[in-house]
């Protein structure tokens, strides 16, 4: 109400004053006549107000004193009417503040007398009230009197009634609360109080020096005090007790609404301390002390009044008091926690052991109320921590708070405790929690960062109430998620908010967001503080896990607040891990929740760098994910509240919807469960967090090997759980060596395990960096739900769900999950694509994870047991993910990928590959951000992985690194840049155990590369890719891929010759080296890249097969002639060095090659002349010397300035020879070829300095070379050996005749030079080619009888040194020789042409020729026997040499017998030789024309020897005319074969005759020494043979057969010769013929008649005719 000016001018005063005159006159009126002294009062009271009012300057203060006497006369009246009209008037008065200080204690007098008296108590409090609100007035004692009167009211008695009571202690709530504003206002300066208003206190206990308001205040808080202990009160007299929960109630206004009075005021502080917490202790002790009759835990659905004290027990707490001082803890530890540190320590110890299972539910309740009021006040934790939990010595509050939590949430679940338990059938459709057979719903719900007291609040009950089933549950969960979200808020701050905002948004695939936790920066804090903090819970084996003490060393500000983050999370994670993780189990409808506050928790603890809390958040969410029953050794092994024992047949899950039933992941044997240090607490986190997300009894190694820090009995047995859905039924993941019992045939996933597992998703894809080392226990769980589901990897590591796959890995699956599945595989994708988002620890704490969990899968798979293939999978998505920082993950990733290409699995190895080529192919595809940072080690590094799987033996890992290879090739070959040289690596590393279609797809690659990239190759890996060419080219399993690759050396030549002059610009400065080549230092650059080619070729020239080796060297010669014009003189020098050692090792090969037949199977044909290997290796000899041949044909005028070149020229002749001797035709002849070539080529040189001391060398060797070769050309077949044939070998035509050949190139540049020995040795050289028979060879090319004989080309030979010898007489005896050897050697034309060519040179030069003569007599003669011979030994008709042979010894005669007259003695040898000779010639030699010659001889004996002058000697005469007697019969054989052979006989016996007779009787010759003087023709012993012949016919007629023509030719011939001896004998003188001889012939007579008149004489008849007429001269006697 507004304040009415005490001046009277104003018309408010004076319509106030005109009111209080009207009321007076009515109390007047009133009490005229039962209460005079009122009534003149009151009239008097009239009167000073119309003076008042009539004065302006006069003050209602003046008059206020006169007008209250009436009134309070009125209130003593005890007249109700009258009391209660003054009392209006009065409050009237205060309303206006009309009353002074005096007025005021009348005015409470008068309300304190009638208080006593207990009239309109009411209208009393009102009074009371409005004065103390409308005025500062009442102080000290007045205070206390209108205390008094308002306290005595509450209580109620029989004469007051409860609302009376109540208004009077909303009064005192009200007077007190006014007391105490005005004492802070007083302390704030804003109300001064007027000394003089104040009345001395009587019995003032109150602290001297203070202020009015002030004492006021605290006398009165101290009188409350005292009368809620007990006690009495010092101020307020005549109070004997309150009711305490009245007190506790004026207590907790105080101290909720006027704390800064105890902040300001030192007294109020003291009284605090010292009073109210010792009263609010105290008063503690029932509680304490009180047991309730169940000692048991909570009973669900039972009463407060269930908890009965028993005799004799302690005092039973009252739920009022209880209430209020729960109430008034609540308001202290709030507000005055920082004054009352040590109390407030003692408060909630107190408060905590309301939680206790043995207190009364409502007790139970009140404390969670009271608790959860704390847990939203996030700044009111961090004071508990740094208070207590933080101090060496102090009670770790916080830690207890949680602790206690945690214990009671288990302890609602005791099912042997409850009396009524709720049946699989029948649990509620409602949120709430089952577990154990405990149904406890959840009856109220708050929202976060909001506190709703229920029991709390119920001031009016004065007994316990009710305990709802399932409250404390609620609030107890609450109180968890309260306590992790005020953790979260104090750790992160706003981020919190934002982050909670993130959180609630479904997962947007088509967006963005970066929404990891990590970016706030905490992280950055913890590890830059990690190394200073020291601690007893770290992982020293001597620390504590149960430790909370933190030694703060470091005093900078934010150290100490990252310390004491850290510790509120030691403090709290154990109980909230605890608590939630079995509300976890239990939930039915809130999992979401809890599991978001334990990703919460987990977030927050791995910011701070509490490892222990985050890893059993971790372990708790994991747990969650996984069916019930499943093992997994991770989590299995850890002794948990919530640990499902091994069951064989788990029960079903009820309370959950099972969405999907797999199979579990393979894993090894669970760990042994050690631990060190505080990690152990961590992992309990974890191990809770993963077995929520576990289906029931799953045991997973990962998450049972964590430890946890409270004691766990096993569980028995789980009942039936019928709280969720299934919703898929599968088989459990194989494991290695599972612990007994726990190994099941199938699990099943409910509903529960898919909400699990997409928190555990969400966890790991938002808060990856707060997880760290946290990662194995989640991707072993995330492993094994993904094998139950049947989730297999597809490309790029996503895992896909085919209905194909699912079906066969499923039980049963509901049609609800399949649709789930999608968006399941795509929220385990988002995890490891959110990985970019991590930094580089978090990143590689997720990579160590995923190499472990593979490790164990391979571990697993070497049993033969299909393994999961989730890690290799996820090590590829991360890779994806992390592109951006290749450097950071890159070898890690690889590095356990490449140990993974090489399991023996081949699903392993499969993915393993996979995982590594997509990776590479992705990482070259990635567009870098900053492409100014790719630099050649990055470009090195990409490709790193895909060449070490060369190691790998395995050819599926081979096949898919080479598809790699052939992609980037295609698609990114430019952007290979410094990874070239490992490109190369890929596709050279072959061998022989890959398979051919292997080989193929390496030899594809490296076509693109020689046929389109060598320009991006650069010029340093030039020397790869002819490495990598000649690798193709060596292996063995695909012969058109070698060929293939030859070929493509050529292309690398192509291209070095065209791109000369940027490849030298481009090798200038570099240091490129080929230590293939001896001396290459000198080399440039580009030289050596060729030598590199030529030495790959070289290589190949020698590989063991044919095909290959033809290729080869028909490039490596062809490059050498169509770019050696590019090689220096070094260059060629070190190219020498390269075709010698291969023409060395073409000769090793040849010599071991084998000579069976080559086994080319069934569908392969194979020319007769390849068919062995010493044929194919022919060939290669031919090709390589031939190339090397052209090579100096080619550059032999260089070459003669290159090094050494005699030592050159010296092994090429070498090699030449060796190759020529060889027993193949191929060979042979071609290196007589290349003979013949470098021979010309050497000509060509010599002719430019032809005076040259190295031609003169070349030359010599040159000679040598050919005589080597000559000299060893076989010409004697070899003996057999028992009796097996010998395979012979000769060599062909073309040999041969190549051979002779090439000697008159040598001789023109060693003719002044040639010796006789040289003739000689040429001779016999040439004999020896002769005598051989040339084999057939198709290699010729003609057939031998078509072609010339070698003979012939020798007789070339010879005639090149046929003039040399006539200008030098000194050769002649030598060439005679060799032309007369040559006549043996030869047969046919050939050996006449080598006797007409020694005839001709005899003739051209006979005084110096005299000693051949016999000599080349010998030969005619040999020859003309030889002749003879061969004629006898053919059956068909050839020519015949003979009547050449003949005349040449006709030319031969003519020419020497003249000489030889002249010169007896020195040709006695031909004498002694003529006759033999021409005795052969003249009876021998067969054939038609030969009588011819033989006449001609004997007409030259007739003319050289018989007639030429000088004589003959006469033994030489003798002989010649025994050979003309021996010609004159006509018996000599062989009997003629033709009437012209007969003819020519007859005719060669009548000249032999006639000369006979002619020399022997009708000229003067000497016949001295012949043998029968007395008939020196035998010509008694010639006409017995005659008549033996004629007898013997003339015998023969009867026969009337013809005769034989040679008996007719001997007939006639008989006869002719008869006649003419008888023509003869009657010619000669008497003296020469014998009288004997006469009887003889005349003796023939007779048979001549005889014959005659025989019937044969008709075919002798002319003949016989003759020999008759002749005996008519002998018929007359002689004269």
């Amino acid at each position: 109400m507004a304040f009415v000016s005490a001046v009277t001018g104003d018309d408010s005063t004076k319509k106030f004053m005109e009111v209080l005159q009207s009321d007076f006159k009515t109390l007047s009126f009133e009490t005229k006549k039962k209460y005079p002294q009122i009534r003149e009062a009151c009239d008097e009271a009239i009167e000073k107000l119309a003076l008042a009012a009539n004065n302006p300057q006069a003050s209602l203060y003046g008059v206020v004193n006169q007008i209250l006497y009436p009134l309070v006369q009125g209130c003593e009246s005890k007249d109700l009417k009258i009391i209660k009209f003054c009392l209006g008037t009065i409050q009237r008065l205060i309303a206006q503040q009309g009353i002074d200080a005096k007025g005021a204690r009348h005015v409470v007098d008068c309300l304190y007398t009638l208080g006593q008296a207990g009239v309109l108590e009411l209208k009393l409090l009102q009074t009371a009230a409005l004065l103390m609100t409308t005025s500062d007035l009442v102080h000290g004692d007045t205070l206390a009197r209108t205390m008094v009167m308002c306290m005595r009211m509450v209580t109620s008695s029989e004469t007051r009634d409860v609302s009376t009571s109540h208004a009077a202690a909303a009064t005192v709530r009200q007077l007190v609360a006014l007391v105490f504003e005005r004492a802070l206002a007083e302390a704030n300066g804003t109300l001064k109080v007027n000394p003089a208003d104040v009345r001395p206190q009587t019995n003032s206990k109150a602290p001297k020096d203070m202020k009015p308001c002030a004492v006021d205040a605290y006398l009165i808080l101290q009188d409350i005090i005292q009368l809620v202990n007990g006690d009495a009160p010092h101020w307020l007299v005549g109070i004997s007790d309150v009711p305490k929960t009245f007190g506790l109630e004026l207590l907790d206004t105080v101290l909720t609404d006027f704390s800064p009075v105890f902040f300001k005021i030192a007294e109020f502080r003291f009284l605090l301390k010292e009073h109210v917490c010792a009263l609010i202790i105290r008063l503690f002790s029932p509680n304490v002390k009180y047991r309730a009759a169940f000692t048991g835990l909570h009973i669900p659905g039972a009463t407060g009044a269930a908890g009965a004290a028993s005799p004799g027990g302690p005092e039973r707490p009252h739920y009022p008091v209880t209430m209020r001082l729960l109430r008034l803890v609540l308001v202290l530890v709030h507000q005055y926690h920082a004054l009352l540190v040590t109390e407030c320590e003692i408060f909630l110890s107190l408060t905590i052991k309301f939680l206790d299972p043995d207190k009364p539910l409502w007790q139970r309740a009140l404390a969670l109320e009271v608790l959860h009021k704390m847990t939203i006040q996030p700044k009111l934790l961090v004071s508990f921590c740094s208070c207590y939990d933080l101090r060496p010595h102090a009670t770790n509050i916080f830690q207890d708070i949680v602790n206690a939590l945690g214990a009671y949430v288990q302890s609602l679940f005791v099912a042997s405790q409850v009396n009524t338990c709720a049946s699989a059938q029948g649990i509620p459709q409602q949120s709430g929690f089952y577990w154990k057979g405990v149904w406890l719903p959840l009856c109220v719900t708050f929202e976060p960062g909001t506190a709703k007291s229920v029991y709390l609040e119920m001031l009016d009950r004065n007994e316990a109430p009710t305990i709802q089933d399932g409250y404390g549950i609620s609030v107890a969960y609450a109180c968890l998620m309260e306590i992790i979200r005020s953790i979260a808020i104090t750790v992160e701050g706003d981020e919190y908010f934002r982050l909670q905002e993130l959180y609630a948004e479904l997962p947007n695939e088509s967006e963005e967001k970066e929404i990891n936790s990590n970016k706030n920066g905490n992280h950055e804090k913890e590890t830059k503080s990690e190394t200073k903090e020291v601690t007893n819970n770290d992982h020293s084996e001597n620390s504590d896990q149960n430790s909370n003490v933190v030694e703060p060393i470091i005093e900078d500000v934010e150290d100490k607040e990252r310390q004491l983050k850290l510790q509120l999370l030691k403090s709290s994670w154990c109980g909230l891990v605890w608590g939630l993780s079995v509300l976890a189990e239990a939930s039915i409808g809130e999992l979401e929740n809890i599991l978001r506050a334990i990703q919460t928790l987990a977030r927050v603890s791995g910011k701070v760098g509490h490892t222990v809390g985050r890893d059993a958040c971790i372990s708790a969410l994991c747990r969650a994910a996984l069916p019930a029953q499943y093992c997994v050794p991770a989590l299995g092994a850890l002794p948990c509240p919530w640990r499902r024992d091994a069951a064989p047949h788990p029960d079903p899950d009820h309370r959950h919807q099972v969405v999907w039933v797999g199979t579990p992941l393979p894993q090894h044997a669970p760990a042994s469960g050690k631990q060190v240090g505080h990690t152990v607490g961590r992992d309990a986190c974890i191990s809770a967090l993963c077995r929520a997300a576990l289906p029931a009894q799953y045991c997973v190694p990962a998450l049972g090997a964590l430890p946890c820090p409270w004691r766990r009995d096993a569980a028995p047995h789980p009942d039936p759980d019928h709280r969720h859905q299934v919703v898929w039924v599968g088989t459990p993941l194989p494991q290695h060596a599972p612990a007994s019992g726990q190994q099941q045939s199938f699990v099943m996933v409910t509903s529960r395990h898919v909400t699990a597992m997409k928190a555990l998703l969400y966890a790991a894809q938002r808060d990856g960096d707060s997880i760290q080392q946290a990662w194995l226990p989640v991707l072993t769980t995330l492993q094994h739900l993904v094998w139950i589901l049947g989730l297999k990897p597809s490309t790029g590591g996503s895992m896909k769900a085919s209905r194909a796959s699912a079906d066969a890995n499923a039980v049963m699956s509901t049609s609800a999950v399949m649709a789930d599945l999608p968006a399941l595989s795509a929220m385990l994708s988002g995890v490891f694509e959110s990985s970019k988002n991590l930094d580089d620890v978090a990143l590689h704490h997720l990579i160590d994870a995923l190499c472990k969990l593979s490790n164990e899968a391979m571990e697993l798979a070497y049993s033969n047991r299909e393994p999961s293939l989730f890690a290799v999978a996820k090590l590829l998505e991360t890779g994806l993910a992390n592109m951006h920082r290749i450097e950071v993950m890159w070898r890690p990733i690889t590095n356990h990928l490449l140990e993974v290409c090489q399991h023996p699995h081949i699903r392993m190895r499969e993915w393993g590959v996979e995982a590594i080529t997509y990776l590479v192919q992705a990482a070259f595809q990635y567009h870098h951000n900053n492409p100014h940072l790719v630099n050649e080690a990055r470009e090195r590094l990409l490709l790193e992985p895909l060449s070490e799987l060369c190691a790998v033996r395995h050819c599926d890992v081979r096949a898919r690194q080479l598809e790699c290879a052939a992609r980037l090739l295609h698609s990114r070959g430019e952007q290979l840049g410094a990874a070239w040289p490992l490109m190369m690596e890929i596709i050279s590393a072959i061998s022989s155990q890959h398979s051919e279609q292997l080989i193929r797809s390496a030899f594809q690659c490296a076509q693109v590369v020689a046929g389109d990239l060598l320009g991006c190759a650069g010029p340093r890996c030039l020397r790869r890719v002819l490495t990598a060419a000649a690798a193709f080219a060596l292996q063995t399993r695909d012969l058109n891929i070698s060929l293939t690759a030859v070929g493509l050396m050529w292309n690398i030549s192509d291209y070095l010759y065209h791109n000369r002059d940027k490849l030298t610009a481009a090798l200038a400065n570099d240091a490129a080296i080929c230590p293939e080549v001896p001396n290459h230092a000198e080399l440039p650059p580009l030289d050596k890249l060729w030598m590199c080619l030529y030495i790959r070729l070289s290589e190949l020239c020698t590989e063991p097969r044919a095909p290959v080796r033809r290729a080869a060297s028909q490039t490596l010669f062809s490059c050498i002639g169509a770019h050696g014009t590019l090689l220096g003189k070094p260059a060629w020098r070190a190219l020498l060095a390269v075709l010698f050692p291969m023409l060395e090792q073409v000769q090793k090969q040849s010599n071991i090659a084998s000579s069976e037949k080559v086994d080319t199977g069934e569908h392969i044909l194979i020319h007769h002349t390849r068919n062995t290997a010493q044929k194919q290796w022919a060939e290669t000899q031919v090709l390589t010397l031939s190339g090397v041949s052209r090579v100096f044909h080619s550059r032999f005028q260089l070459l003669v300035t290159v090094g050494d070149f005699n030592r050159s020229w010296a092994a090429l002749l070498d090699y030449i020879t060796d190759f020529a001797l060889r027993k193949s035709h191929e060979v042979s002849v071609a290196a007589l070829k290349s003979f013949q070539e470098v021979v010309s080529a050497a000509g060509r040189a010599a002719e430019a300095d032809p005076d040259s001391v190295l031609q003169k060398r070349v030359w010599s060797s040159a000679w040598t070379a050919w005589t080597r070769i000559a000299q060893a050309v076989p010409n004697t077949d070899p003996v057999p050996e028992d009796g097996k044939p010998v395979d012979t070998y000769a060599p062909s035509l073309n040999f041969l005749t190549t051979l002779v050949q090439i000697f008159p190139l040598i001789f023109q540049h060693i003719r002044p030079t040639f010796t006789g020995a040289d003739v000689e040795k040429l001779g016999a050289c040439l004999c020896r080619i002769c005598s051989v028979q040339p084999a057939p060879c198709a290699l010729d090319s003609l057939p031998a009888a078509a072609c010339a004989p070698a003979s012939l080309h020798a007789l070339h030979a010879i005639d090149t040194v046929h003039n040399e010898a006539l200008s030098r007489h000194e050769l002649l005896p030598a060439l005679f020789s060799a032309l007369t050897a040559l006549a043996r050697a030869c047969s046919g034309a050939a050996r006449t042409r080598c006797l007409a060519a020694a005839a001709q040179l005899y003739q051209a030069a006979p005084p110096a020729s005299a000693p051949a003569a016999p000599h080349l007599l010998q030969a005619l003669h040999a020859a003309v026997k030889k002749s003879i011979a061969d004629k006898r030994r053919q059956t068909i008709d050839t020519p015949d040499d003979t009547p050449q042979i003949s005349t040449l010894l006709l030319q031969v005669l003519a020419t020497g017998l003249p000489l030889a007259r002249e010169q007896p003695d020195v040709y006695e040898e031909f004498w002694e030789t003529l006759p033999g000779v021409l005795e052969t010639f003249m009876f021998e030699a067969p054939g038609t024309g030969t009588d011819g010659c033989a006449r001609a001889l004997v007409g030259v004996i007739r003319d050289e020897i018989l007639r030429g002058a000088p004589r003959v000697p006469a033994r030489h005469v003798r002989a010649a005319l025994a050979l003309v007697r021996a010609g004159s019969l006509h018996t000599q054989p062989p009997p003629p074969q033709n009437e012209l052979e007969l003819r020519e006989r007859e005719e060669f016996a009548r000249a032999c005759f006639e000369t006979l007779l002619q020399f022997s009787m009708l000229e003067d010759v000497a016949l001295s020494g012949v043998e029968d003087e007395q008939d020196p023709l035998a010509i008694a012993a010639l006409l017995d043979r005659f008549q033996e012949v004629i007898s013997k016919y003339s015998r023969d007629e009867d026969n009337s057969e013809p005769l034989p023509r040679h008996q007719l030719s001997e007939i006639s011939f008989v006869l002719k010769a008869v006649a003419t001896l008888a023509e003869s004998m009657q010619q000669a003188p008497r003296n020469k013929v014998d009288p004997q001889a006469w009887q003889k012939l005349i003796g023939l007579y007779p048979s001549l008649v005889s014959l005659a008149c025989g019937g044969r004489a008709a075919a002798a008849r002319g003949a016989l005719r003759e020999a008759l007429q002749q005996f008519g001269a002998l018929l007359a006697a002689p004269l």
